[in-house]
């Protein structure tokens, strides 16, 4: 019982991944709650991603010798969505591996979304040095997931974790 209001994107000429739960979340002003920058165990407060929520987020794994520059780029792309810029060693898999929890605003109260909805923008690849870049994301889980129909992302499902694994060729201006 309220009005839910959603931003979308021009975007639709690139292959885009969703994972669909619903309403549409908006991450920006984030603040380190407890931990260390970066590392695993932080957690991070974005206030009000929805009226009355906060998400947390919390690193749980990290892996390939990646390295956090910014929990929350919002120097490019898409400023409302959760964009961390990650570095990553050569000829690794590098990642990390987050959980975001929600909480009633303000407080360490969980609560529930209704529906989330997520979506993967710029997964794609490239190269550095000479070497091949393939980006991925991975949701544990989804209620149902969706492609467009021009997308060159290939989705594998490894025990309920649903990966969609970007091609080697780069989208500009994303």
């Amino acid at each position: 019982a309220g009005t839910v209001t959603a931003a979308r994107s021009s975007m639709s000429t690139f292959g885009q991944f969703a994972i669909a739960f619903g309403d549409f979340p908006s991450f920006s002003s984030s603040s380190l709650y407890s931990g260390t920058d970066g590392q695993i165990g932080a957690i991070y407060i974005f206030p009000n991603v929805t009226r009355g929520v906060d998400a947390w987020v919390e690193i749980m794994d990290i892996q390939g010798g990646a390295t956090l520059d910014n929990i929350d780029d919002q120097s490019t792309g898409y400023t409302v969505c959760f964009q961390p810029f990650i570095n990553y060693a050569v000829n690794t898999e590098g990642y990390f591996e987050w959980k975001i929890s929600f909480k009633k605003a303000g407080t360490p109260t969980d609560t529930t979304l209704r529906k989330l909805t997520a979506t993967g923008v710029d997964v794609d690849g490239g190269s550095s040095s000479g070497k091949q870049i393939r980006e991925y994301i991975e949701a544990t889980m989804p209620t149902s997931y969706s492609l467009d129909a021009a997308s060159t992302l290939t989705i594998t499902n490894n025990n309920g974790r649903y990966r969609a694994l970007g091609g080697t060729g780069t989208f500009s201006n994303i």
